[in-house]
């Protein structure tokens, strides 16, 4: 099978395809003019290769652009694939799709839509987690994600899309981040920015929520992610690091944020209180003396 070549194009292998007959248990057809070798047809990578030797204006979408850039764990299903053509094949799905080309990307042998385009969306159908995750990747902006839906009007679903990047612009890098932003705009607090760094010895970390005026920092812990152990000692690390520097720390969970979410905005507005004060005592203490 190795001396088969895992792509075959009528155009580029003739000799192949005069023999496709004869190797019909070692190559399959894929797309109008191209063949796959049965072990790699399966697999994503090869599907996608094979829409850029049948059509290379073509233009991948989805979970497959969603993959090659900033979710490298996604397991792709279908191949997306915008173009003007309609062709029917398992394995893959063909939409009649115009990619302004400010939206596209070249990489390696995939044309590709843009990691905000890809993030918003695949956002309809997988949530707000995506653009999470996009952001969090740090290929992706929110002024991306705005210039994305603004090169792409009228189509189905840009209401949604409008909404999922208007409860980004703060930033969340998780859902349980999200449900605290959202607090604390319903609750009228401001003051605050997201995912804040911060430098102690060289070393650079993100404050999930930051007053940096009073130096309040709030913390959101996930139980299934601080319940690992070398994540559980960085967190006791990193906020008696926060003490240190003169920040006062708070700290909520998913299920205070979600069944409890008054006692998390009362006892950020008394943090707020207390870090007020104490930064108001050091910057009299801190304060030269009057000469008159």
């Amino acid at each position: 099978m190795s001396e088969i070549p895992e792509l075959v194009t009528r155009r580029d292998h003739p000799e192949w395809w005069i023999k496709r007959a004869q190797h019909r248990r070692l190559i399959t057809g894929a797309l109008p003019g191209v063949l796959l070798r049965t072990d790699v047809a399966p697999t994503p990578y090869w599907r996608a290769r094979a829409v850029m030797a049948w059509r290379p204006t073509a233009v991948l979408c989805g979970e497959f652009a969603a993959q090659r850039t900033f979710w490298k764990e996604l397991d792709v299903g279908v191949i997306e694939v915008a173009t003007r053509t309609a062709v029917t094949r398992d394995g893959f799905r063909f939409v009649k799709r115009t990619i302004p080309a400010a939206l596209q990307m070249q990489l390696g042998w995939f044309r590709m839509v843009s990691p905000a385009l890809a993030a918003l969306d695949l956002s309809l159908t997988r949530g707000p987690e995506v653009i999470e995750r996009a952001l969090r990747s740090r290929m992706v902006t929110v002024e991306q994600l705005e210039a994305a839906l603004a090169a792409s009007p009228n189509r189905s679903g840009n209401r949604d899309r409008r909404r999922r990047i208007a409860e980004s612009r703060t930033r969340p890098w998780s859902a349980a981040e999200r449900i605290a932003h959202q607090l604390l705009r319903e609750a009228g607090i401001r003051g605050w920015v997201a995912n804040h760094a911060i430098t102690v010895d060289l070393w650079t970390f993100y404050l999930d929520i930051a007053f940096r005026d009073i130096k309040l920092a709030v913390e959101i812990d996930g139980y299934q992610l601080h319940s690992q152990r070398t994540v559980f000692e960085d967190d006791r690390e990193r906020q008696n690091d926060l003490v240190l520097e003169r920040w006062t720390v708070l700290r909520f969970t998913y299920r205070q944020l979600t069944r409890h979410p008054g006692y998390v905005i009362d006892t950020i507005r008394s943090g707020m209180r207390v870090a007020a004060e104490l930064h108001r005592r050091r910057a009299t203490r801190t304060r030269p003396p009057s000469t008159l």
